[in-house]
């Protein structure tokens, strides 16, 4: 008797709560009259753009980034590293282990032992490109795709925050940027690893 009471309440409930998600977007405003102030609205917020708060963030990031590859270019003459030539997997060290979790080339062979050859930067950071844009263009056609230059895209954020990207910082860090044969002693490599990494 008490569910039979209880039934029409919980069903109520149960269906304001789809009721209540519903939107109507039958809406009686003028779009007409709407469109412009949207329009003067977004004018004014390109204006503030960029955004001058974030520019000293970003040129912190540009200078943090540089010393970051620099500290870890200097730690790669002192420590190996080994890539595994099929798969995404390093090893920090002279010869690679022999765990049996490659996945093989084109993931056709599974469960093998890793074919490791020596890494190198780009193997600890992985370099992830963007479009460098200096205006905003409304798409990218694919047509126009060689028509963009493609820089790191921690250096092209910084770029549209305002920072200004030179080309010293976008063509000194490569492969050849630990290839130097200075020797750093014991005590030099942990003020180095202190100092990048400020513990």
């Amino acid at each position: 008797m008490a569910l039979r009471q209880k039934l029409p309440q919980i069903i109520l409930e149960d269906i304001s709560g789809y009721i209540k998600g519903y939107r109507c977007y039958s809406s009686k405003l003028d779009w007409n009259k709407l469109k412009p102030m949207i329009l003067e609205r977004i004018e004014k917020k390109a204006k503030e753009y960029p955004v001058n708060t974030m520019l000293p963030v970003a040129e912190d990031v540009v200078i943090n980034r540089a010393r970051l590859f620099e500290g870890v270019s200097t730690l790669l003459r002192h420590y190996p590293i080994k890539a595994c030539k099929f798969f995404p997997e390093l090893y920090i060290g002279k010869e690679g282990h022999l765990i049996k979790t490659c996945h093989g080339y084109r993931r056709l062979i599974k469960n093998q032992v890793h074919h490791w050859v020596d890494g190198a930067l780009n193997d600890i950071m992985v370099p992830v490109e963007a479009f460098h844009m200096t205006k905003s263009p409304d798409l990218i056609q694919h047509d126009q795709r060689f028509d963009f230059d493609r820089i790191p895209a921690l250096l092209e954020l910084c770029s549209q925050a305002g920072a200004d990207i030179f080309d010293q910082t976008l063509h000194s860090i490569g492969k050849d940027s630990f290839a130097s044969d200075a020797s750093t002693s014991r005590l030099e490599l942990t003020f180095i690893v202190l100092w990048q990494f400020k513990l």
